[in-house]
């Protein structure tokens, strides 16, 4: 049954994310145990085998961080185009006149300034 089960969860995680992500939180899993029975258990370790584990556990937080911050830096870009967008059909909805009058109010850079003498 448990087999069924990591099979099953593996197919999720494959479908929602990518099978790159599930290779690294397949590694991940590998060091921590290796870490834990080194820990928990006793288990001998050579000096190459901690640092091979410690540097997959730590290139493996560097690489969920970078996912997290392309993941927010999606969620602004859709979210500033979302604003645009209401924006843009704002603009398309108003009439001549108020079109004018904001014409009128709004200050334009590329106006003249006249300087006295002082």
């Amino acid at each position: 049954f448990s087999g069924f089960f990591v099979n099953v969860t593996a197919f999720l995680l494959v479908k929602r994310t990518s099978s790159i992500s599930l290779k690294l939180i397949t590694m991940a899993r590998n060091g921590g145990l290796v870490l834990v029975s080194a820990l928990c258990f006793g288990e001998t370790i050579t000096l190459l085998e901690a640092i091979g584990y410690a540097g997959l556990l730590s290139f493996f937080g560097a690489y969920t961080v970078v996912k997290q911050q392309e993941n927010d830096a999606a969620k602004q870009a859709r979210a500033d185009d979302s604003e645009l967008a209401i924006l843009k059909a704002e603009a398309r909805t108003t009439t001549p006149k108020e079109e004018k009058v904001s014409e009128l109010q709004v200050e334009k850079p590329y106006t003249r300034r006249v300087m006295t003498a002082q």
